[in-house]
């Protein structure tokens, strides 16, 4: 008998061990799912389950098991038959939880009481449509918020929402000039001062976008050309990395130069490097990504050094995007997601794992964001990923992704999607 006993709770220990599965407030009703498959969380009241998917393309078709009391029975989902040594009431359901469809669960007991439980998707989806610009359904470049104001650099223009994004007004940093063209890569704002780059130099406003002065940098330095890619502000600092390499003004855009001290790169074909795409700062710290990998300011960047970022075959990777938090520094290249511990001393390369060609990183405590023309979600810094493509409602390529606290912001053509937690 006793050894019948541990077969028992052997078999026991080897399903709970195979399933991802949560109690209500009390021990007698809970749903699982295979761990292969999902997870699930709870809401504090014990009667809202939140399901998570390794493979997001099946959320409209979740295999779940809800664990009944015995005699209690399900709204939905089919009692399955149990073995002599079974004592659980089993139900197995499908559920179609595409974002915004919630399940409502009745479970009813052998005495006739009722009790509802929701079962739903971990993100609710929301489109935000963005106005047609000059004939156009505008291409999203950059999404940036100051406060509850929502910038959006697009290739026609710059919109501006102060509701998250339910109505959007068109202002044009460029002013009308044909040479300059209506594309902005990216925006800054703080306040009345907004800076938007374009592809002749820095547009500027003072007066919370009613005019912007555009500081053309080829006039300073005719015999090169400065699409702007990414701008950082720190006090009456402004960065703005170029293809010619990084302009700094100390002024509030009254003058810039340019510095190259540090960023200029020549490998062993003896191809000169000075293209710059990205840019973060903090302090006197300054960190620019470029052609020819990342770069390092200790001296609000006066002069910089070249960090060893590297494919394992060798090859330099262009850095398109840097997110930092408590010292990690977090970057989008052309061949995937780096990850620079201790402050660049340590430098982990998730190459090879699905991540070719990110573009855009941004964060939020523990998640981090990844656009590249699909939307990758990490939930424990980097460790591990999820793939989202149109089942969170995403545009056929994902151009640009911002955090705003724990709600994701995807930007594609013509609107952006907002995800937030549900």
């Amino acid at each position: 008998m006793n050894k019948i006993m541990s077969v028992i709770l052997a078999l026991c220990l080897f399903t709970a061990c195979q399933k991802d599965h949560l109690n209500s407030q009390s021990s007698i009703f809970f749903i699982s799912i295979d761990s292969s498959v999902g997870s699930l969380t709870s809401k504090a009241s014990g009667d809202t389950f939140l399901v998570g998917l390794k493979e997001p393309s099946t959320v409209g078709a979740v295999p779940l098991v809800y664990h009944l009391p015995t005699g209690a029975a399900a709204s939905s989902g089919k009692r399955q038959q149990q073995h002599f040594f079974q004592m659980d009431n089993v139900w197995a359901d499908t559920l179609d939880l595409t974002p915004n469809k919630v399940h409502t669960l009745t479970v009813t007991s052998a005495d006739g009481t009722t009790k509802q439980y929701v079962i739903a998707f971990r993100y609710k989806v929301e489109r935000l449509d963005l106005p047609r610009m000059q004939s156009y359904d505008p291409i999203v470049n950059k999404i940036f918020f100051d406060g509850d104001i929502m910038y959006v650099a697009t290739n026609v223009g710059m919109l501006v929402s102060v509701d998250d994004g339910k109505r959007f007004t068109q202002l044009d940093p460029t002013g009308g000039d044909i040479g300059a063209g209506p594309a902005l890569s990216d925006v800054y704002a703080r306040g009345k001062t907004i800076y938007a780059g374009f592809r002749n130099g820095l547009a500027m406003s003072q007066d919370g976008g009613q005019t912007f002065t555009p500081r053309r940098f080829a006039d300073l330095y005719p015999d090169r050309v400065f699409p702007v890619t990414g701008i950082a502000v720190q006090g009456d600092t402004i960065y703005a990395t170029t293809v010619s390499g990084l302009m700094i003004s100390r002024d509030r855009g009254v003058s810039f130069d340019t510095t190259t001290n540090g960023l200029l790169y020549t490998n062993s074909n003896n191809v000169f490097y000075s293209s710059l795409w990205c840019i973060y700062a903090s302090g006197s710290t300054v960190y620019v990504g470029g052609q020819a990998g990342f770069f390092t300011s200790n001296d609000g960047g006066r002069s910089f050094i070249r960090s060893g970022l590297t494919s394992p075959g060798g090859y330099t990777l262009r850095t398109n995007s840097i997110y930092v938090r408590d010292g990690d520094i977090y970057l989008a290249t052309i061949d995937g997601f780096s990850v620079l511990r201790d402050r660049g001393q340590t430098v982990m390369n998730y190459q090879g794992s699905g991540l070719p060609g990110a573009q855009q990183i941004s964060g939020n405590g523990n998640t981090i964001s990844i656009a590249m023309g699909k939307l990758i979600v990490s939930s424990d810094l980097g460790q591990s990923y999820t793939t989202y493509y149109k089942e969170l409602g995403l545009g056929n390529i994902v151009t640009s992704v911002t955090m705003k606290g724990d709600i994701i912001y995807c930007g594609t053509q013509g609107f952006i999607t907002k995800i937030t937690p549900r």
